[in-house]
């Protein structure tokens, strides 16, 4: 992946500093830049519009977004965010327009994004080289950084640097709360709350004497903003799960210590001064107090008193026996509860230290368990849903009784499947959002429910049609010439090796059916799962043609055997949706910034073969629509960047499937977070390798 970069330079009234910094950066760097005009009195643009800016306006490469009203510098970088997603940028570089930040330092922060282009990057201030440092920098710099690291657990250098590279698929679908300088803060607490690595690197900065100064933070109101922010994401800290298996542990067993000891009344007060001090999960201690609910509180009583009294002799109090306890009411229980007090605390501690280690225990093998879990389905892992009972049981239901009933089974599976398979529904709400984004709550649900249902439809489909029920099944076919056409021997190709890209929409496997036209053999790449092989969904039939690659997991995708089944005239389908590799770029997708494989267009233009983007959808009852754009020939243009190239084709194929999705918008089949998920397939296992492999394997071709 390359990182499209752009600086963004958010101004408000800095008339005398912000053309020469954006000159600057035009000079020094090579990338665009997008100055945002935050309700300026006099519009920025009048400033930009000298003869040696005029050009980079006309090319494109300066932009200026006005904003009629003054909202604040974090409003500022949102729509700049906004803005550069659109355009198909994958980071914004942010720099005041005061000529604070140097533009000599650009190159450090992208040199540190490059090697790591997942995280955020802050240009952390020298301050001891600056010169005049306002106090109040000073102060402000520590202050944040104490509340950062107790929000986030986490040290940072300087949490109120501006000068920092955001990469914006991590930031597209967050959203904020704060429009002013209180963002920075913010975005970065929320960043390291999502996941995001914060990275930092030295930078030097400059500040003006004071009587040159221009500044527009306000030292009373956006102090107060930040105060408030900074106590609203406190008790998110307190309250939130982003713990580890061991600091849960800890959390519950220090709340189960808490519940045993006398203060009854105050529990609550002591879990919260506890989860402030030492920054533990508030819940957690909270439900550890738990352990003296009322049925269970006397016993609590009882078992510490006994227990004091072999550590702590009472005079004051006869020992009681069970017999007499037994017919103690509520009230002379807590009398003698009193009468024995050093006994109640001394016990109190140890018994709570029993249960705490106890119940901790426990805490930490159900968190972990449930965090390696959670791990696992982070993102795609070829893994899939359902038994072998299940899906035995409604091959067996559709085979003997029917289709009809196969559906019927689904509006009690559907059901299940929405409660019990939240990252599905996750998924399926994020890509709502974006197709509807005002469908509202109750409607969201709705859409979500209907688009499981047409899922389960395409499989039961699936199922019946494989097994030997084909009877009422019809394909509307909108460009299979464009397949048979493309058999034929065509100019500048050594053999007509096709590729057929796809992707995990509707009922694309069906259109294997229509292949048979054809004497030439169909390779499929896919990735094997371990629950499920590829001839349990296929028919004898169709296995006849297809022959299957399994990529090698512990070695990544090799392509020669692609390569050499494309150079000997077959058909290799591949899905463009899914990164099985290490070549994968962000490109627009349904507007947002999304992970496409660009594997598919790398073999290609190596064995200069065709490639004809398919699909196929279920449209009413059986019937289902085939869809083959025309064949497309891709090549390396000499002189140009191959990656870049890459990028406009892998554009182009996501720009033909987003059309695709505004006909048939619920049989988007890609159940995991598809616009927030970094890339890590089973064979590209999250390594983003740098390397010549494709050099490498095709330098000598196989049988050309």
């Amino acid at each position: 992946m390359i990182l499209r970069l752009c600086v963004v330079i958010p101004t408000y009234n800095n008339p005398e500093s912000v053309a020469a910094v954006v000159r600057e950066v035009l000079a020094q760097t090579p990338y665009p830049v997008l100055v945002v005009d935050d309700g300026s009195d006099i519009p920025v643009l009048t400033r930009l519009g000298s003869e040696d800016l005029r050009p980079h306006l006309e090319s494109a490469r300066l932009n200026v977004l006005r904003l009629s009203v003054n909202r604040g510098k974090g409003n500022a970088i949102q729509r700049a965010l906004r803005a550069c997603v659109e355009k198909g940028f994958t980071h914004i570089l942010t720099m005041d327009a005061d000529g604070q930040h140097l533009t000599s330092e650009v190159a450090a922060l992208i040199k540190v994004a490059q090697e790591h282009p997942w995280d955020l990057v802050i240009g952390a201030r020298k301050f001891q080289t600056a010169g005049d440092v306002p106090s109040v920098s000073k102060f402000g710099r520590r202050f944040s950084n104490f509340w950062v690291q107790f929000q986030t657990g986490l040290p940072v250098s300087d949490s109120q640097s501006g000068f920092r590279l955001y990469p914006l698929f991590q930031l597209q679908n967050m959203k904020f709360w704060c429009r002013r300088y209180d963002f920075e803060i913010e975005v970065l607490i929320k960043s390291m709350w999502k996941g995001v690595q914060i990275r930092e690197t030295e930078i030097e900065v400059y500040y003006p004497d004071q009587d040159k100064r221009v500044s527009h933070f306000h030292k009373l109101w956006d102090n107060v903003r930040i105060s408030i922010l900074n106590t609203a994401l406190v008790v998110l800290s307190l309250l939130n799960s982003h713990h580890s298996a061991r600091e849960a542990a800890f959390a519950v067993g220090a709340g189960a210590f808490i519940g045993t000891t006398p203060f009854f009344g105050f529990h609550t007060l002591i879990v919260a001064i506890v989860a402030f001090a030492l920054r533990l999960n508030a819940v957690y201690l909270w439900l550890g107090t738990h352990v003296s609910m009322p049925p269970i509180a006397p016993f609590l009583i009882l078992g510490s008193i006994w227990i004091g009294s072999t550590l702590v002799p009472s005079p004051e109090a006869a020992a009681l026996t069970w017999d007499q306890i037994d017919h103690l009411s509520l009230r002379g229980l807590l009398h003698e509860a009193r009468l024995h007090l050093a006994q109640w605390m001394a016990g109190s501690l140890i018994l709570g230290a029993i249960l705490g280690l106890v119940l901790g225990s426990l805490t930490y093998l159900l968190v972990r368990r449930f965090h390696a879990k959670k791990r696992l389905s982070a993102s795609w892992n070829g893994r899939v849903r359902g038994g072998r009972f299940g899906n035995g049981f409604l091959r067996f239901v559709i085979q003997n009784i029917g289709l009809r009933a196969g559906y019927v089974c689904l509006y009690f599976i559907i059901p299940y499947f929405y409660l019990f398979a939240p990252k599905a529904r996750r998924s399926l709400k994020e890509y709502w959002h974006l197709q509807k984004p005002d469908a509202g709550f109750f409607g969201s649900r709705q859409l979500i429910l209907k688009h499981l249902f047409r899922f389960g439809q395409v499989l039961m489909d699936r199922i019946a049609k494989n097994f030997g029920l084909k009877e009422g099944f019809e394909t509307r076919s909108h460009g299979v010439e464009h397949i048979l056409a493309a058999r034929e021997a065509s100019p500048g190709l050594v053999s007509p090796g096709l590729i057929l890209l796809t992707a995990h929409v509707g009922g694309w496997d069906f259109a294997a059916s229509l292949l048979d036209k054809t004497s030439r053999g169909f390779y499929i790449a896919e990735y094997q799962s371990q629950e499920r092989k590829f001839s349990d969904v296929k028919g004898p039939d169709q296995m006849r043609h297809l022959k299957q690659f399994t990529p090698d997991p512990g070695a990544g995708i090799s392509v020669m055997e692609l390569y050499t089944a494309l150079g000997q005239g077959n058909i290799v389908g591949l899905m463009g949706d899914r990164p099985m590799g290490q070549h994968y770029e962000l490109v627009k997708f349904c507007g947002r910034l999304a992970p496409f494989d660009t594997t598919p267009f790398r073999l290609a233009a190596a064995a200069k073969a065709a490639v004809i983007f398919t699909f196929g959808f279920k449209d009413k009852g059986r019937e289902y629509e085939f869809f083959a754009e025309p064949a497309r020939f891709y090549r390396f243009e000499p002189g140009r960047d191959r990656d870049l190239q890459c990028i406009e084709w892998a554009q182009e194929y996501a720009s033909c499937l987003e059309r695709m999705l505004r006909r048939h918008p619920e049989q988007w089949f890609n159940f995991y977070p598809f616009w927030s998920t970094i890339p890590v397939s089973p064979l590209s296992e999250g390594k983003m390798r740098q390397g010549h492999r494709w050099q490498e394997e095709l330098q000598t071709p196989s049988g050309r």
